[in-house]
């Protein structure tokens, strides 16, 4: 596209109004970011902006355009949904702390500690996430030990401590080995150790001081 044709399109975008005709423009992957941009910062509708952001993660996919269509998101289910969504972590987080209905907001922290793709990701989702039920329901039945350890020293409910704490080894004792390596001749074997009965009875005491 030559300068000319670029700054004509650009101009016609800033004078467009019709959702429909910024939506095409928005999606079509032919035109530069610039110009899909400006289509997506005149969208109105939230259902489209969402579809933007989380449906056309590939065709729609470059960053200004879909980060122009999240900033405009405002609709608090929509928002939730995307947080929900299995896609670019970055999304999820971002779509997250844009909700202020705390309830939706717990939901969509939920879904991005049960299965995000990054580990940064999940631990701040952990970070916000408040609901003792939640919580609770994650420290018994997560299979990520660290997870799972990091969750327990936020849970607030004792009855929920003292359940862990009075649990089986199979259920809360993590044994593992690595390889402590110092060159190729020179390693050994370390065993690890994980008890989240502990993690749990560290947690209960420093509630009752």
């Amino acid at each position: 596209m030559g300068l000319f044709d670029f700054f004509k399109k650009t101009r016609a975008v800033e004078k467009e109004t019709d959702q429909i005709k910024l939506s095409n423009i928005a999606r079509n992957s032919t035109l530069a970011d610039e110009i899909r941009k400006a289509a997506v910062e005149k969208l109105t509708d939230q259902n489209e902006l969402a579809y933007i952001v989380k449906e056309y993660e590939v065709e729609c996919g470059q960053y200004d355009v879909r980060e122009a269509a999240l900033n405009k998101l405002t609709d608090q289910r929509l928002l939730c949904d995307i947080a929900k969504t299995k896609m670019g972590d970055y999304w999820r987080i971002e779509a997250a702390k844009k909700i202020t209905d705390n309830a939706l907001a717990q939901e969509a922290y939920v879904a991005i500690v049960k299965n995000a793709f990054t580990g940064d990701c999940v631990m701040e989702a952990l970070k916000k996430l408040t609901d003792q039920k939640a919580l609770a329901e994650i420290a018994m039945n997560e299979k990520d030990k660290y997870i799972r350890e990091k969750v327990i020293t936020k849970l607030t409910d004792q009855e929920v401590l003292t359940n862990i704490i009075n649990g089986s080894e199979q259920n809360y004792l993590y044994t593992w080995n690595e390889t402590i390596r110092y060159d190729e001749e020179n390693h050994y074997d370390k065993t690890y150790t994980l008890d989240l009965r502990e993690t749990a009875r560290k947690r209960l005491t420093q509630l009752k001081r």
